[in-house]
């Protein structure tokens, strides 16, 4: 939607989830000269909302149940980015309020390993609960088709880089 039919395809440093390809390679498809820097990186945003969104239908496929998503860290804190995911994943997202997660979890665990708390499901309980911070809006509609595109792109430009 924002990208006005740029496509990026965010595999810098290769792809794990779902092609474990170490020699993917990242493109923007569709640059048009009216395309702007601002579309650039909008496209950017997008396509790693859908390489996410495209990691989790792989997970789901397994059968794993997933009943809701959490983000956590810095990132989380983007009221744009946040946005962004629940229209893409056509989800609403949970998040903590705390923008360091790993370091207090670290902390927290090491706790646990000195003796300050018995275990971890009593540590557990003073993190955080996640906080409802997006639901899927009006743009979530428009993200189908750019997502569907984007899952046709991986074959041919990998074919053509190889």
């Amino acid at each position: 939607p924002g990208a006005e039919g740029l496509i990026f395809l965010p595999y810098l440093t290769g792809e794990r989830t779902p092609y474990f390809d170490s020699t993917a390679r990242g493109a923007w498809i569709g640059l048009r000269l009216g395309h702007t820097r601002g579309h650039l990186l909008r496209a950017a945003l997008e396509g790693v909302a859908f390489a996410v969104r495209q990691g989790l239908e792989a997970l789901a496929a397994t059968g794993v149940p997933m009943t809701e998503l959490r983000l956590a860290g810095g990132g989380s804190f983007d009221r744009r980015w946040r946005q962004l995911l629940a229209d893409v994943m056509d989800q609403p997202l949970l998040a903590t309020p705390t923008t360091a997660v790993s370091a207090l979890g670290a902390a927290l665990l090491a706790g646990v390993g000195f003796g300050a708390w018995p275990d971890a499901q009593r540590v557990a309980a003073l993190a955080a609960s996640p906080q409802l911070v997006a639901t899927p809006g009006p743009a979530s509609d428009a993200y189908r088709e750019p997502y569907w595109r984007y899952r046709q792109l991986y074959l041919p430009i990998a074919a053509a880089l190889a």
